[in-house]
C-alpha cells in the first residue's frame, strides 16, 4: 500500500503572513499594491505546483473582467495586527508596507515545512521577477531634453510665416476640421 502524505493546508491569512515573511527575508522591501498583488497571484493559482498553496483562497472576477484572487480578510487581519502599515487606501487601491523584523520573519517561515517554504519562495521569485519585468514596459525620459534635441535641427525661416499661418487657417475652415472640432450632440 502507497504511503501519501496530505498536502499541507494554507488558510488565507497563513498565506499571506508566509508570504509577506518571505518579502522581508529577501529584504524585497518596496511598497506593494494589494490589487496588483491579488491579480498576479491569480496567474499561479491553477498552476499544478502551487495550486496547494491557494487551497483556502478564493479566485474572484471583477467589475471589469479581470482576475485575482480575494486576499482580503488577511490584509485587514495582517493590518490589525499590525504586521503591514497601510500607506494609501483609496477603495480597493491599498498600497502597504511590511511591519515585520526578519527575526519574526524567520520564526514564521519554520512553522512551516521544506515543501512550503520552498514553494512559496518559488512562487515569490516569480513574482519579484513579473514585477521586474512590468517595471521596464515604461522608461522614463526627459521630454524637455528630447525637445532640444529635436529642435537643434529646426531653422526658423520668417519668410514661410504667412505660408503657415494660410495652411492653418486652411486647415481651420475645411470641412473634416470643423466636424472634428464640433460638439458632438447628447
Amino acid at each position: 500500500m502507497k504511503n501519501s502524505t496530505k498536502p499541507p493546508f494554507l488558510t488565507e491569512f497563513n498565506f499571506l503572513k508566509l508570504l509577506l515573511a518571505i518579502y522581508v527575508i529577501n529584504k524585497y522591501n518596496n511598497i506593494i499594491d494589494k490589487s496588483e498583488l491579488e491579480h498576479e497571484l491569480y496567474w499561479f493559482y491553477d498552476k499544478s505546483e502551487f495550486h496547494f498553496l491557494f487551497i483556502d483562497i478564493c479566485k474572484k472576477e471583477s467589475v471589469d473582467n479581470s482576475y485575482y484572487v480575494d486576499l482580503s480578510c488577511a490584509f485587514q487581519t495582517a493590518n490589525e495586527l499590525g504586521l503591514i502599515n497601510i500607506i494609501n487606501d483609496t477603495g480597493n487601491n491599498i498600497k502597504f508596507t511590511i511591519n515585520m523584523s526578519e527575526e519574526e520573519a524567520k520564526i514564521i517561515l519554520k512553522n512551516y515545512s521544506l515543501k512550503v517554504r520552498f514553494y512559496m519562495l518559488k512562487l515569490f521569485k516569480k513574482l519579484k521577477q513579473e514585477a521586474e519585468k512590468n517595471k521596464f514596459d515604461y522608461i522614463p525620459s526627459n521630454d524637455s531634453e528630447n525637445i532640444a534635441e529635436l529642435l537643434k535641427n529646426f531653422v526658423y525661416d520668417p519668410s514661410k510665416t504667412e505660408e503657415i499661418l494660410l495652411h492653418y487657417d486652411e486647415l481651420i475652415k475645411s470641412e473634416s476640421a470643423s466636424r472634428i472640432l464640433k460638439p458632438k450632440d447628447k
